[in-house]
């Protein structure tokens, strides 16, 4: 019978056999798609309906967990702002209660009181004082008072005094200050004032329980799934059943119902653990449920969702049935066009065939057939109109690319002899100092420059400053910045103001939106007084004494940043022999081939190492750059690397 059909099937047409060929693979691929979706795809459906459920108890765990972060990260900016004390007024203690409670509530509004306790230097708990801010009637009232026993009977207060760490309470009954009976939770953080030894007092916050079970009550979940919520110590704090609900523990519940897996899940959260177990009973659902469970970071709280398994599986069911009845439905669409399909297939594959022989010999004018269809065979013809529109437009591509190359070449020119041309190469030979610079221009030309000149007969002036962007319109902003810079130091007015007038005067011009860092002085060669502005740059290398070392100045904003900014200036003295090394980020940012950056580290060592040896300022910058250069090993200069030294003498 087997090879009857064959014979049978070798003497039919080219149409017969993709017909019966393509009929018998899909019969057979059918046949095996319907044992696939029996054995296989139960289980896959139902890993997808379970991850669903963990992004659902993801979602809210992460809720509450940014809800606790936040109130942690609260605790911890105010104890670090009072550990930069010695101490703090109460009426600023006052106002930092205050804050604490506007922070935590701007961004997660169940929390309604915040508080800073002081207890007595004798070490008692008790009779110390509190700062407190809290919720009244929508309005934030913010006070103090020496407390009379309060705090010795809060355990989480004399926790956090004795071990040092964040502390969260169990959900405990309190009174907030509308006289209204809330399920309350606190956080308490230590800190001690500067030069303390020993812990000052306690920072804490409380927030409404209450208000986040209803928040989390209104919580939605596919397949009916209900939300559980357990404490730290088991307690649930939701659950349908009243009678539980702040009664029992998940491991008390666990007992009274005799359930191994409930006590299994009672056993994982504890140990941090997400899953999921399939229970025969449940308190919240009769038969058979789906019990899903995560731990919530921060709080050790749990959240649970429990899906009836009729429920549950469901969308599996019927997912299956759709999938089945597309199959078959399709399958008999194929066998019905079968025929019809093979028969426009091939007339146009023969005609395709014909022209790739011409297109293998040039001839490319040979006219394609129209693109009729979006299967394989239109994809195929639509690919040889690309490719004949490809070699046809290669060499105008081509040509296009070389003029582009061109121009992009004429303007990096253009500007690096912009760059070039506003730098002083003249360096003054005084007794008084000695002053050296030097830029190395990348291949993307950017902004950098410095300048130097003398704005009274024994004040000397000097810069660096790294202009944002690159090419034409970096050096072209430069070249205002240099000028504006120069004409209002030699104007007479005093640094900080000359600053602040060279701000004021890039940003009314700047329509591009550019800026640019600087560090801008002014030397007294006769007394050695530097003054200087930082604005945005990078820190100086000073040496001194001992040595090379950073600069430590208040870093003011970028120029051309923001209209009206006041910049500040700062002083110190140079010694006879001290020198200052500027320079842009085109040094400490240089990479070498594993893409690690040069850094102000190894900067300061090569100044205090190769360079603290070198005779002048033009061998101290030489020394840098060759250190540069053994750095980088060849990889590419991705920013300017421009460098001034000058040494008072």
């Amino acid at each position: 019978m087997f090879f009857k059909f064959i014979s049978f099937i070798k003497n039919r047409s080219l149409v017969f056999k993709l017909s019966t060929s393509i009929l018998l693979t899909i019969l057979i691929g059918s046949f095996s798609l319907s044992i696939f979706i029996s054995n296989y795809s139960k289980p896959l459906l139902k890993e997808q309906v379970i991850s669903e459920a963990y992004r659902s108890l993801g979602e809210v765990n992460h809720n509450i967990a940014q809800g606790a972060d936040i109130a942690e990260q609260t605790l911890v900016n105010t104890a670090r702002i009072l550990e930069l004390k010695n101490n703090v007024s109460d009426k600023d203690l006052e106002v930092l209660a205050q804050a604490g409670l506007e922070a935590i509530t701007e961004q997660y509004g169940h929390f309604y009181e915040f508080f800073i306790y002081i207890p007595p230097k004798s070490g008692e708990l008790a009779n110390g004082i509190f700062y407190y801010s809290s919720m009244k009637n929508g309005k934030m009232q913010t006070l103090s008072w020496k407390d009379t026993g309060f705090a010795k009977n809060r355990e989480w207060l004399n926790y956090a005094l004795k071990t040092g760490k964040i502390h969260w309470t169990e959900p405990y009954m309190a009174e907030d200050q509308n006289g209204e009976k809330i399920l309350s939770s606190s956080v308490s953080i230590p800190f001690k004032f500067k030069n303390s030894t020993s812990w000052t007092g306690v920072i804490g916050t409380s927030g409404n329980l209450d208000a986040m079970r209803s928040w989390l009550n209104s919580y939605k979940f596919e397949a009916n799934g209900k939300y559980l919520l357990t404490s730290a110590k088991g307690l649930y704090l939701i659950h349908p059943d009243k009678n539980i609900e702040l009664k029992k523990t998940i491991s008390e519940l666990a007992n009274e119902i005799n359930s191994k897996q409930l006590k299994y899940v009672a056993q994982q959260v504890k140990l941090g653990k997400s899953g999921f177990v399939t229970m025969p009973k449940s308190s919240v659902h009769n038969g058979e449920v789906v019990f899903v469970y995560s731990p919530i970071p921060k709080t050790n709280w749990s959240s649970y969702l429990v899906y009836s398994s009729s429920n549950f599986y469901k969308p599996v069911k019927h997912f299956q049935l759709i999938l089945l009845s597309v199959t078959i439905l399709g399958i008999l669409l194929l066998i019905l066009f079968i025929n019809w399909i093979c028969k426009f297939t091939t007339n146009p594959i023969v005609k395709l065939s014909q022209i790739a022989e011409k297109y293998g010999k040039g001839e490319f004018e040979t006219e394609l057939p129209l693109v009729e269809s979006n299967d394989e065979v239109g994809v195929l013809t639509q690919a040889f109109y690309t490719m004949r529109d490809n070699l046809l437009n290669l060499l105008k591509i081509q040509k296009e690319n070389a003029r582009e190359e061109q121009k992009r070449s004429s303007e990096l020119e253009i500007a690096t002899k912009i760059q070039a041309s506003v730098l002083p190469v003249n360096f003054p030979q005084t007794s008084n100092f000695e002053i050296y610079a030097s830029m190395k221009p990348a291949k993307e030309v950017g902004g950098d420059f410095y300048d130097f000149f003398f704005v009274e007969e024994n004040r000397f002036a000097f810069l660096i400053a790294d202009v944002s962007g690159k090419g034409i319109p970096a050096a072209l902003f430069m070249m205002n910045a240099k000028s504006l810079l120069k004409s209002n130091l030699l104007s007479g007015y005093p640094l900080d103001i000359a600053i602040n007038k060279t701000n004021n005067d890039l940003y009314a011009t700047n329509k591009a939106g550019m800026f640019l860092t600087a560090f801008i002085a002014i030397l007294n060669i006769t007394t050695g007084e530097l003054e200087y502005v930082n604005a945005g740059h990078n820190p100086p290398a000073v040496k001194l004494d001992n040595g090379f070392e950073y600069l430590k100045s208040n870093t003011n904003i970028v120029l051309s940043a923001i209209e009206n900014y006041e910049y500040k200036s700062e002083k110190i003295l140079l010694k006879h022999g001290n020198s200052i090394l500027i320079y842009t980020d085109g040094v400490t940012e240089a990479q070498n081939i594993k893409e690690e950056f040069y850094g102000e580290e190894r900067l300061l060592k090569v100044l205090n190492s190769k360079a603290k040896e070198a005779k002048n300022t033009k061998e101290v910058i030489k020394n840098i750059e060759i250190d540069i250069k053994d750095f980088s090993s060849g990889a590419t200069q991705f920013d300017d690397i421009t460098i001034l030294d000058i040494k008072y003498l």
